[in-house]
């Protein structure tokens, strides 16, 4: 009998235990974080170029959403994280984006640190989506 565990368990998400090189998670994670948050600058200038805002977002959205589907290491769960990924990628984006426009307004300057407050916040619901979508998934025993 084929033994089966949760898809969300530390089994297939950790890499040291499915003897792979690159940390799949972490490696997703980093992407949603970098894109938000560099678009999120980007997009505060006093006066930014109005003809590369749309490129910008939609180049933070799809590498967000990349980052979300290879979060888990398991093909058939990809098209979950990435639709996660892209929930995230978006309302992230905008927290950062309005976090960032009135911090700069009110200092010119601002630590790292803070950008784990709008990221945190914002990613929270594409969080939720993707334990709900991924709570009851099995994956047999590699």
């Amino acid at each position: 009998m084929k033994q089966t565990r949760p898809a969300l368990s530390k089994e297939f998400i950790r890499p040291s235990l499915r003897n792979e090189e690159i940390n799949r998670p972490t490696g997703g994670l980093l992407m949603i974080v970098v894109a938000d948050m560099l678009g999120a600058l980007v997009l505060q200038q006093d006066s930014p170029p109005r003809h590369w805002v749309l490129p910008i977002v939609a180049v933070a959205l799809v590498i967000t959403t990349i980052g979300g589907a290879i979060y888990h290491p398991i093909p058939r769960f990809w098209m979950r994280g990435a639709f996660a990924g892209l929930l995230i990628g978006t309302i992230s984006l905008a927290t950062t984006f309005y976090y960032v426009k009135w911090r700069v307004g009110v200092s010119h300057w601002i630590v790292s640190a803070e950008f784990i407050i709008p990221l945190g916040i914002g990613a929270l619901p594409g969080i939720s989506v993707y334990y709900l979508m991924m709570r009851n998934e099995t994956v047999d025993e590699l």
